[in-house]
């Protein structure tokens, strides 16, 4: 069988992780990768952010090793005035064998919507499968804000002894977790 390019992994992955989101009801709510507006918008730091997304770009892309994995959630009953409802930036470190959630941010968080309360949840189905696919036994946080470490640490995140800009979880308690916040319906990897 022939191996599978990171790429061909990560779209493979949202395939899923969309499968997942059908399955526990959320249909108003889409993965996608990010087009180039959208990562003009982010480079360029021109969204309402709580998030520096200006800087989470230039820190996480390397174009020498390995490049970032974006993700975009879109609700799909909201119109085109919010160019970005949700990005999640991953990142698989090739050299050190590493997935790691770099960066993810609800950018209509001000607005009750099909997303609420959703955007963590789907950016850790997508890294469990990340993870089972290639075999990993990690999933790796990059720089979380203090504000954020409470509810990763529900998952079972806790800091990386020897890199304290990292926190971690085995995918098996990370899926363990997921499982119990929304049931089994589907949670299958």
């Amino acid at each position: 069988m022939e191996e599978l390019s990171i790429l061909e992994i990560h779209q493979l992955c949202i395939a899923m992780t969309n499968q997942i989101i059908q399955r526990l009801g959320w249909k108003d709510v889409s993965l996608h990768t990010l087009n180039n507006q959208q990562k003009e918008l982010l480079n360029a730091g021109n969204l309402n952010s709580v998030l520096n997304w200006k800087w989470a770009m230039d820190r996480y892309r390397d174009s020498f090793i390995d490049s970032i994995l974006d993700l975009t959630i879109r609700v799909n009953e909201l119109d085109e005035t919010e160019p970005v409802h949700a990005v999640i930036l991953c990142k698989y470190d090739s050299c050190r064998r590493q997935f790691s959630l770099c960066m993810l941010e609800n950018f209509i968080q001000h607005k009750r919507s099909a997303l609420s309360g959703k955007t963590l949840k789907i950016a850790l189905i997508y890294s469990t499968y990340f993870c089972e696919i290639l075999g990993l036994d990690d999933i790796f946080i990059q720089d979380p804000t203090t504000e954020a470490r409470p509810r990763y640490a529900a998952y079972s995140f806790a800091q990386v002894w020897h890199d304290h800009a990292k926190i971690s979880a085995d995918v098996t308690d990370v899926l363990h977790y997921l499982r119990a916040r929304l049931g089994s319906q589907g949670l299958v990897v």
